[in-house]
């Protein structure tokens, strides 16, 4: 298969359903990539958790506190490192002040709890990285994205998520020695996202360019 020519391989686990003995593959990667709940974790989708990337925006990041003040998960648990896709220094994050009031979401929805995420989760023997601002930047262009579009939507209207901004964080970063796997991306990297469409396409881009395959599997989102 063509990620044996590579040195490295990256195995990036979505929240869909994982192929048939998915498991041992995911775990022998180089690195291992899960967002969010992990779905599948510990079954499925195998047992490493090399870097977990989770909410720091939204109503999303607050479920996520209370979450972890109820008894850390699993994933969280297992995680050597968190990210943090979304940097508040974005200018496509920056607050939208010339929208009308009843175009708004909720204050929460442009709230940032970085902070709050990183006091919680950053242990001695685990980092919380979060992603610069300029790659969030780059990713919402890379999906046709302008602040003159986003000024004329609703607020989050087609910014990409946090999911798809880790994802193309790691592209940029990786020499050509690696070779992306996408585990349970059959519907896009994160289905829910306002920018869903875009960011499948993005990802079909990159299979095409030699650089990645979605490993195929079942369209059901796992419970």
């Amino acid at each position: 298969m063509k990620y044996r020519e590579h040195e490295h391989v990256l195995a990036v686990v979505g929240n869909g359903l994982c192929a048939a003995g998915s498991a041992e593959r995911i775990d022998a990667a180089t690195r291992v990539v899960r967002f969010g709940h992990a779905a599948g974790f510990g079954d499925y989708s195998g047992n490493r958790v090399d870097d977990l990337t989770v909410p720091n925006r939204g109503v999303a990041a607050a479920t996520l506190l209370d979450e972890i003040d109820a008894g850390l998960s699993p994933a969280l648990e297992a995680a050597r490192r968190i990210v943090l896709p979304l940097n508040p220094q974005s200018i496509f994050l920056a607050p939208t002040t010339d929208l009308q009031p009843m175009d708004r979401c909720s204050g929460l929805d442009e709230r940032d709890f970085s902070y709050e995420v990183r006091a919680r989760l950053c242990t001695s023997c685990r980092a919380v990285t979060c992603i610069d601002a300029s790659v969030h930047e780059q990713a919402c262009r890379e999906l046709g994205l302008s602040i003159g579009l986003r000024a004329r939507q609703r607020v989050g209207h087609q910014l990409p998520g946090g999911a798809f901004v880790a994802l193309y964080w790691y592209v940029q970063g990786l020499p050509r020695n690696w070779w992306i796997e996408l585990h349970g991306c059959a519907d896009g990297i994160d289905p829910a996202s306002a920018a869903c469409s875009a960011e499948l396409d993005w990802i079909r881009d990159l299979e095409r360019s030699g650089r990645a395959s979605v490993v195929p599997a079942s369209s059901q989102r796992a419970a």
